[in-house]
């Protein structure tokens, strides 16, 4: 039988998942991780008594919402009592995990830098992509969401890669959505033959420190060495700050 460790829960209507949407038979061996990404939605996870709260930025790649990491984490982690904060959205690197854990943060939780990581299910096309991409090419948008069927509320859109079918139709949602059926079976066919010109590469604005291919525990190492090194170079800056 296998046992769960964790439930992940980010709600599609209000950004906070609710704790009743975990299984009874997993209470007792499981920790409840709930991702938000304003102040307002923190404060409900708490209240639904969350194990954990993630403080997700727009930077992410995926659906977010529109608040920075850089000021939500702190935010967040001031309400959050004992209650761990784990950061997210466009920390890709050891400098960001150092950053994170500066701004309070318990740890940081990391997609677009394993996005390309051998182990990574993302498809190999869309690898290719994202290691030659810069965070300057992403954007937010709803065009991906209605290309693929998937209804979200407003207030949320998803953070991709530009491509020539977002640049086609980001400018035109209403277009779009009168394509209906016709468009939504073309970007199906064009997702299943790999042509990431129409094909979304969901990622987010780190995408731009992620360079190579490489296995996802030489991807851990070399953050947790890097921001080891930055934490304990920083003892540097107060002296110098003092002369």
């Amino acid at each position: 039988m296998n046992r769960f460790i964790a439930a992940y829960l980010a709600n599609s209507k209000t950004g906070v998942g609710r704790l009743d949407q975990v299984p009874d038979r997993f209470w007792c061996q499981c920790r409840t991780f709930l991702q938000v990404q304003t102040v307002e939605q923190a404060r409900a996870a708490l209240g639904e008594g969350a194990d954990v709260i993630v403080a997700q930025g727009t930077e992410a790649g995926g659906h977010g919402g529109r608040r920075a990491t850089l000021p939500l984490v702190p935010a967040v982690v001031d309400i959050a009592g004992a209650v761990p904060v784990v950061a997210a959205g466009g920390i890709a690197d050891g400098r960001g995990l150092a950053a994170a854990l500066m701004l309070g943060a318990a740890g940081v939780l990391c997609g677009t830098a394993f996005f390309a990581s051998d182990e990574a299910l993302s498809p190999e096309g869309a690898k290719a992509v994202a290691t030659a991409a810069s965070g300057d090419d992403t954007l937010r948008s709803s065009v991906f969401d209605i290309a693929r069927g998937l209804d979200w509320p407003d207030g949320w859109n998803i953070r991709t890669l530009r491509n020539g079918f977002s640049d086609r139709w980001a400018g035109d949602i209403d277009g779009l959505r009168g394509e209906g059926a016709a468009a939504r079976q073309r970007y199906a066919e064009a997702a299943a033959r790999g042509d990431f010109d129409t094909a979304a590469v969901i990622v987010g604005e780190g995408v731009g420190l992620v360079a190579r291919r490489e296995p996802a525990g030489d991807i851990l190492a070399r953050m947790v060495g890097e921001a080891e090194a930055l934490l304990r170079s920083a003892p540097a800056f107060v002296e110098a700050a003092r002369r």
